[in-house]
Order: structure tokens, then sequence, then C-alpha cells
């Protein structure tokens, strides 16, 4: 049976995939919108901004599959290693978000969204490196 910290862990994380989720269906047709302005702007055709959008979806599916398949591997799996990893890619998205607080003109919607699932993964974080959640993945529980 799963720690209390490592349920805390899976909700935390999973949320944090479904707040993240919901947030792009909500804004999927302004991020496509600014997508082709952005590539219009810049000089380019129809071609490369449907090129532009797909490579975008694509992206955003691969991301998701990756923060799954990390979850698997924490939370079903049991593979402590991959708990550093993912405070890695935490970090990582922490110093992006503080990059686009910098970005001029950039709208609120997103970096309050961003911000909300970057405190939701800092919380998966401390729940998974709380003593009885190594326990349970040392497979001790």
């Amino acid at each position: 049976m799963k720690t209390a910290s490592m349920t805390k862990f899976d909700y935390a994380y999973l949320g944090a995939l479904i707040f993240q989720l919901f947030f792009f269906i909500a804004a999927w047709d302004w991020l496509m919108m600014d997508i082709h302005e952005q590539i219009h702007a810049r000089g380019g055709d129809t071609g490369m901004q449907v090129f532009v959008a797909e490579f975008y979806r694509i992206g955003i599916l691969a991301g998701f599959a990756v923060s799954i398949i990390i979850w698997l591997l924490i939370s079903v799996a049991r593979l402590g290693f991959m708990r550093y990893i993912l405070a890695l890619l935490v970090a990582f998205s922490g110093v992006s978000l503080i990059g686009e607080f910098m970005v001029p003109g950039a709208n609120w919607y997103f970096l309050l969204s961003y911000v909300v699932i970057f405190a939701l993964n800092c919380a998966a974080i401390f729940f998974v490196f709380q003593p009885d959640a190594a326990a349970w993945l040392r497979r001790e529980v």
C-alpha cells in the first residue's frame, strides 16, 4: 500500500497534468492564433504557419507522454532515481517561468496558469522526497 506522501505526490503531479490539459484546451484557439500571427509578422507563409502549429501540437502531446511515463516510473514501477530527473525538469520549468515574467507584454492568463502548474509540481517534488516516500520507493514499506 502506498504511503501518505506517495498518495499526495500522485494527487499533486496528476493534478498538475490535468490542470495543464484543461489550460491547453481552454487556450488552444488563442495559442494557434498567436503562432500564426507571430509567423506572419516575421514574413512566414501559410505553409510555415501550418507546419509550426502541427509541430507545437506534437510537442505538447510528447510532453504529456513524457510526464505520464515519468509518473508511471515513479509511482507504479517504483524507480526512485526518476524523482531526481523529475526534480531537474521542474527546476528547468522554474527557470523558464522566471524568463516568462521578463517578457514584455506577456499574457497574464498564461503566466498565472504556469504558476499554478509549477506550484503543483513543486508540491509533488516535496512529497516524493519525504522519508516515507523514499522508503516506499526502496520497497522497505
